[in-house]
This record gives C-alpha cells, structure tokens and sequence, in this order.
C-alpha cells in the first residue's frame, strides 16, 4: 500500500501537524474508537462492561494526555463469551477501514493483583511499506472485579474531524476512576507516571475520590489493607528522589500533546505536582489509617477538596 492509500496513517499525521513526535500515539487513539465501535456493535455495554482507567479519562472526560490500552471492569463474573467474536469482529473492521494488516491475539487467563484478567492484543501494522516499522500494539482487558458506579456518557474525540462518529460506553465515574488511581499508586511493583498525572488531572478539575470506594476495591483485588497503607506512604517519599522526577518527564514526554508539552517542561510544574499529588495520597493515607482504627470515615467529598 502507498503512503498516499493509507488512510490511517494520512489522519494521523494530520493531527500530529503540530507534534510529529506523537504520531505514534495519535495512531492509538484513532484505534481506540474503532475499538470502541467494535465492542458497541458486540452490545458489550449493554452486558454491563465498563469503561476505566486513563484511556476513559481521555476518551470520556476531557484528559489532556495520550493513552495506551484499554482498560474494563468486567464483572466477578466475567467470561470471555460475553465479547464472543471480539477478536474476528476486530480485525475484520480495522482491515475493511483500513485496508492495513492486522492480528488479534486472544486471552491466555492470568493473574493481577489476585484478580483474573482476560486480555486480547490487537497489532496493526500502520506502515507496511516500511518492513522496520514496528506494529501499533494495543491491549484491551477485561478485568474480574465489579464497577462501584456506572453511567452512560459519549466518546468525546479530542480531534474535531472525529466528532461525527461518537458513540455511547458505559464508563466509570471520574471520581471511582479517581479511586483506581489512589489504589494503583499504592499497589504498583513500579512506577508509573501516567498514574501520578491523572491524579494531579482530576484534582485540577475539583474532582474528589470516595474513601469507600478505595476501601471496597482494596477488598476487591484482595489487597492486605496494612501492607497498602505503607506502600501509599513510600509512594509519596519516592516521589522526593530526584530519579523519579527525571523518569516522570521522560516517560510523559511519550504521552504529551501539542499542548501540554512546554507545561511538562516547566522547570516549576514537576515540584508543584509532586506536592498536589504528594497531598492527596496523604489524605488517602489517613482516612485508611482511620478506617482500620474503627473510627468513623466521611467521604473525600465532604472532607478535602484541591
């Protein structure tokens, strides 16, 4: 296929004009909508799958940064033939879209955090002129725990010529995404900045989390509620190595929107939200802190607000 043909491709650099270096990650997101559309067309909303994580976030609520994978809570008792036929519907639409070459890896069941998760890989090659060119690889999981809340709300394409096509996912509150976030930061075997920026993300739009939430999904991954405390209060004395603050930029570089670049780049930005970041954990920290002494737990929501 020329480069001219190549109709993903061609949308891509467009809206990467003015940031070339994410094209890699603009190919993405384009590949999440059609992901999207796919897992309508297969009524998975309808099944009771929800929508999470940070590629919600961007998709649904306005998130100022690029994504990966796709992220579902699928029940405590999810099978994979409630999405049957994902993996054929998937590379059937992306060919016929695109005419591009792609595979659907299906799930090998593994573990995390003590909970099953189902993942499919779809790789697409976007330049098959270019035999170097590494294929787009995006993950969708499916994992085996309950949505708190749930509620119906439109894609909402951050490029205007997407707009036409939005579709309607039931997804995660922002404010039980909030909750994941606070249970990713302490229960992570590595550090991952994209979670540290969401956090900062939803507290910059007055958004709080639940305490309860955090507690029901600290019961749902099975997590020792002790161990989780001490490692949300090591999470917030790693942030103070200067290390970290050096792989935080490096790893959003990678994430970064036209936009957002030079405030990533501010010489003040990373201090300023190690800090925000540093606050909310700590709050987190001591309402679990309360909660494990028996005393009494308000929500966030009526307690602290950024």
């Amino acid at each position: 296929m020329s480069m001219d043909n190549n109709i993903l491709l061609a949308k891509a650099r467009t809206y990467a004009e003015h940031n070339p270096s994410s094209l890699g990650a603009v190919i993405k997101e384009l590949l999440h909508y059609d992901i999207i559309n796919v897992l309508n067309k297969l009524k998975a909303f309808e099944k009771g799958i929800t929508f999470q994580g940070g590629t919600a976030l961007r998709l649904v609520y306005g998130g100022r940064r690029f994504s990966e994978d796709l992220d579902f809570a699928a029940g405590h008792d999810f099978n994979p033939e409630r999405v049957k036929g994902l993996s054929a519907e998937l590379q059937r639409y992306i060919e016929h879209r695109y005419q591009l070459s792609c595979t659907v890896k299906e799930p090998e069941l593994r573990g995390m955090d003590g909970v099953a998760v189902d993942t499919w890989q779809l790789a697409v090659t976007t330049q098959p002129e270019k035999r170097n060119e590494p294929q787009q690889r995006i993950k969708i999981e499916f994992a085996c725990v309950n949505a708190i809340t749930k509620t119906l709300r439109f894609i909402e394409p951050a490029f205007d010529a997407e707009k036409s096509s939005r579709t309607m996912v039931l997804v995660e509150s922002a404010e039980e995404i909030f909750a994941d976030k606070i249970i990713a930061a302490g229960n992570r075997t590595y550090f991952k900045a994209r979670d540290l920026f969401d956090i900062k993300f939803l507290s910059d739009r007055q958004i709080t989390f639940d305490i309860q939430h955090v507690i029901q999904k600290v019961d749902d991954y099975h997590i020792d509620m002790h161990s989780f405390i001490d490692r949300l209060s090591a999470y917030c004395e790693l942030l103070e190595l200067t290390e970290v603050g050096d792989k935080w930029r490096q790893e959003m570089s990678r994430f970064a929107t036209a936009e957002l670049t030079p405030v990533l780049n501010h010489p003040d930005f990373w201090p300023s939200a190690r800090r925000q970041v540093q606050g909310v954990i700590m709050q987190a920290v001591r309402q679990l802190e309360s909660y494990v002494s028996g005393n009494d737990v308000k929500s966030d929501k009526d307690i602290f607000k950024l």
